[in-house]
Parts: structure tokens; C-alpha cells; sequence
């Protein structure tokens, strides 16, 4: 298995320094500029200067603390040396009047490596995962087939976390970690684990309560898990307080995160099946993803509260329940779907479920992404700094690149599908329901 892991290590080596998705690595760079050129509160860069306020970090501390160090080795190797004004970062907001342009103003002649050292946490994650994969699932031949096919060199996970550069399956980690561990009943790592998960992104926190509930009916670690938990979250959530008005800033990550709105009003993206509601309207301002979830979780918990007692039930029961997130989020950006799929690989192992969920779940979220975007988008900018005027390529993708409009509707009807289909062949396979909907081949 060392082998494939290492190919699948430098493969995303040799793809790293060349992509990545302008706005988001944009971002993180911005942010080291803030604080090792300007010295900006990268939490409120209102609050340091004139800066706009939505510039600033969106996500918990943990990805910043990486960030930071990373841009300071950078520093040291390159030698870059910033511009007296901050707002040159981002004057081409102001001359195109388009925000998400302006990554232009802010393009290092050392880019490439720059990208590679953001995506270093990323790609040793992926290998991570890939081997967690392999040794929860037995360390067998199939669990190797699985963990490669499914994870290491699947195609959507490489472009989410090698070309993109996206952070998540540093959290999905922390999470498969978590949950690895509670089913090894190492409670206190397993808080820890989910701790850190949350620390890097909030989306780990789906678990708890379905955890809390399966370890009350387990009658054992309770105590250790969550004092363990909310220990390591405390500490980790605490590194924002190096930043002045860090809780406030927490604060109001965990509000804007828990029901995304856009001036008061909820908004409705990417896969979600809640498109519908951009058409027509939800008469109330209602906090969609704070009164689904909860019934979802409910539902589940009720269909589980006989089963938990028996062995193997943690995966099963935990990702049916995190599965309620893509029905109940109202934005779901293509990235999501690594949240989840490292626990359906593991569960594909013993044929909890079919592979056609992990098929169709890589899928639809890799074609609307590539879909939506110009692929010169995905190329660096400091290969290609204008992807809309690169001759003869970008009069290809004009001609090519034209997808009807009714297709990300489609796709997001497809994925909701997808997930209701998942979550009911789960509940059959492990006897909560009589009959699974796909069959299982001795071939599969």
C-alpha cells in the first residue's frame, strides 16, 4: 500500500504548483499579506484600516494558524516584498467593479510555490485518508482497491484538493479520525479528533449529537468524549484571541455559517435541492438549516435506537447521519461532498453500500464544477492571468463551454436523489430497513 499512497502523494505534487482556484488561494494569501506586510486583523481588516470588510478570513482559526507559518516560509525563500498600500491587493475590484476579480491585483512571481506549500496540509491529508481508509477496512486487498479507486485517485477528490487547493479533507480527516476511534471506543481521542475537525471547519460538529445519543445507548464514554471534546475545541477555537476582537469574530462565524443569508435573507446554491425556493421565494426568513437538521437527526436517531447495540454500527449509523446535511444545507458548493466521502469508502469495504453512491457522488459534483468554470480558471493566474483572453484556447472554450442553463438544477436533482437513494440503501444493508434498493454482486 506504500507505494500507491507515495504515487498518489506525487502525482498531486507534480499538479499542485500549476492550479488552483483563483478567489479561495487568493484569499489565503491575502491574509498572510495582512498580517506579515501590513500587520491587518485578518478576522475585521475594517477594524486595522480602510480595508473592505469582506476580505477578511471566513472559517475557524485552525487553517490560519497553518497559513500563517507556510506564508512566512515562503517569505524567507522568495524574499517578496509587498506594496506600501494594501489596497493594490485589490484594486481590480474597483476597476472592474466585480469583487471576485480581485485576485488579479495580487498575482506573486512565485506563485506556483506559494500554491504548493498552501496545498502541502491537503495532499498529506489525502494520503492520510487513503491509508485510514485501508486500515479501518481490514488492511485487505479490497480495502486497497477501494481506498485507491475511491479516494487516492479519484478524480474528483484530486481537482477538490490538488487543483483547487480546497482545505476540507483536512477536516474530513479529523473527522474519519474521530469516528475510527469511537469505534475502537478510544473516547478521548475521539473527542480530540472532532475537536480539531472543528476547528478547521465547522462541519465536523454534525456528528456530535448523534454521537452523544449513540454513546448514552452504549451506556460507556460519554464523559471522556465530551469532556475531551470540548476541551480540545475550547484550545483550538482559542487561537483566534492572537487577533484583536477574536470571540466576536467566532461569533459571528458560527451564526453566519449555521444559516447562510445574504443580507437577512437565506440564499440557495450549488447541489442543494432548495434551489426551488430562488424561484419561490420562503415567505418567512426562516433559519432552513436550523429546523431540518434537527428533525433529520431525529428521524435517524429513532430508526438506529435498536441497532446501535450491535457491533459495526458507529460508521452506519454516523454517516447516515451526516448525510442529513446535503438535504438540509442551503448551500452546497461542490467541494462538500470530501466532507462525507471517506466514511462511504470505508462503509463500501464490507458492502454497506454500493459503489454507485461513491460513482455518482464524485460524479455530479465534479461535472457542475468543471461545468461552471472556464478549465483555464483552474490554471494558475500566474500561468495564465487572463483565462477569458488566452488565444487560441480561450475561443476554444467559448465554443465548447456552453452548458444550458437548467443544468445545475438538474445536476442538484440528481445529487438530492443520490443522497435520499444512499441513506436508504444504508438503513437496508444494515437490517434498520428489509430491502436494500441496488443489489449486492459477489462482482462489486
Amino acid at each position: 500500500m506504500f507505494l500507491p499512497l507515495l504515487g498518489g502523494l506525487l502525482l498531486r505534487i507534480a499538479i499542485a504548483p500549476w492550479t488552483e482556484q483563483r478567489w479561495d488561494s487568493y484569499t489565503s494569501r491575502l491574509m498572510g499579506a495582512y498580517i506579515f506586510g501590513f500587520g491587518i486583523n485578518p478576522f475585521l481588516p475594517e477594524t486595522s484600516c480602510g480595508c473592505p470588510a469582506v476580505l477578511n478570513y471566513s472559517y475557524p482559526p485552525l487553517w490560519l494558524m497553518l497559513i500563517i507559518p507556510i506564508f512566512r516560509l515562503w517569505l524567507a525563500i522568495t524574499g517578496y516584498t509587498f506594496p506600501s498600500d494594501p489596497a493594490t491587493l485589490w484594486a481590480a475590484w474597483g476597476s472592474t467593479g466585480n469583487l471576485f476579480e480581485a485576485y488579479r491585483s495580487f498575482i506573486p512571481a512565485n506563485l506556483p510555490l506559494l500554491d504548493l506549500f498552501f496545498k502541502t496540509p491537503v495532499m498529506v491529508s489525502d494520503v492520510a485518508i487513503g491509508y485510514l481508509i485501508w486500515l479501518i477496512g481490514g488492511r485487505t486487498p479490497r480495502a486497497a482497491k477501494i481506498s485507491l479507486l475511491a479516494w487516492v485517485f479519484n478524480p474528483y477528490v484530486l481537482v477538490i484538493g490538488s487543483v483547487w487547493g480546497e482545505f476540507d479533507s483536512l477536516a474530513a480527516l479529523f473527522l474519519l479520525l474521530s469516528v475510527y476511534c469511537l469505534q475502537r471506543e478510544r473516547f478521548l481521542l475521539s473527542g480530540i479528533s472532532l475537536g480539531l475537525g472543528v476547528a478547521t471547519k465547522l462541519f465536523p460538529a454534525i456528528i456530535f449529537f448523534p454521537t452523544v445519543f449513540y454513546l448514552l445507548v452504549k451506556r460507556s464514554g460519554f464523559t471522556r468524549y465530551v469532556s475531551s471534546l470540548l476541551i480540545s475545541t475550547a484550545v483550538a477555537l482559542s487561537s483566534a484571541v492572537i487577533f484583536a476582537h477574536g470571540f466576536d469574530y467566532l461569533s459571528r462565524l458560527l451564526i453566519g455559517r449555521s444559516s447562510p443569508n445574504y443580507g437577512g435573507t437565506p440564499f440557495f446554491s450549488g447541489l442543494t435541492w432548495m434551489l426551488m425556493f430562488n424561484q419561490y421565494p420562503i415567505p418567512l426568513k426562516l433559519p432552513v438549516f436550523l429546523i431540518i437538521l434537527p428533525i433529520l437527526l431525529v428521524f435517524f436517531m429513532f430508526m438506529f435506537r435498536k441497532s446501535l447495540k450491535k457491533p459495526g454500527m458507529v460508521f452506519p449509523f454516523l454517516t447516515v447521519a451526516f448525510l442529513g446535511v446535503y438535504l438540509s444545507y442551503p448551500s452546497i458548493n461542490p467541494q462538500y461532498v470530501v466532507w462525507v466521502l471517506p466514511m462511504l469508502a470505508v462503509l463500501l469495504v464490507p458492502r454497506m453500500i454500493s459503489k454507485w453512491s461513491i460513482v455518482l457522488l464524485s460524479a455530479i459534483p465534479l461535472t457542475f464544477l468543471l461545468t461552471k468554470y472556464n478549465p483555464l480558471y483552474l490554471v494558475s493566474p500566474a500561468l495564465i492571468f487572463d483565462e477569458n483572453n488566452y488565444l487560441p484556447a480561450s475561443d476554444v472554450v467559448k465554443q465548447l463551454w456552453n452548458f444550458p442553463p437548467q443544468l445545475p438544477v438538474l445536476l442538484a436533482a440528481f445529487f438530492t436523489v443520490t443522497i435520499i437513494l444512499t441513506i436508504y440503501d444504508l438503513l437496508a444493508r444494515t437490517q434498520v430497513l428489509e430491502h436494500p434498493i441496488w443489489s449486492v454482486k459477489s462482482s462489486e
